[in-house]
């Protein structure tokens, strides 16, 4: 009787352990592939754009906030 219920309680921790890594693997990963970018110097009131490709690998949604510049 105490082997088996030895054995219930590891069988449930595994399974736990299973389905919490499972959990932590689940998350957005942002690729940015060139984060640099130099502008050289640039006048006074001039407007430089320039675009960035961010590209989410993981496996849930990826959420952009646009903060201040």
């Amino acid at each position: 009787m105490v082997y088996r219920k030895g054995y219930t309680i590891c069988f449930t921790l595994s399974l736990l352990f299973l389905f919490l890594a499972t959990i932590a693997s689940a998350a957005p990963h942002a690729v940015i592939h060139h984060r640099d970018f130099y502008a050289g110097i640039i006048p006074q009131g001039k407007v430089v754009i320039h675009e960035f490709t961010i590209k989410n690998t993981g496996d849930k949604p990826l959420i952009l906030d646009i903060g201040h510049t």
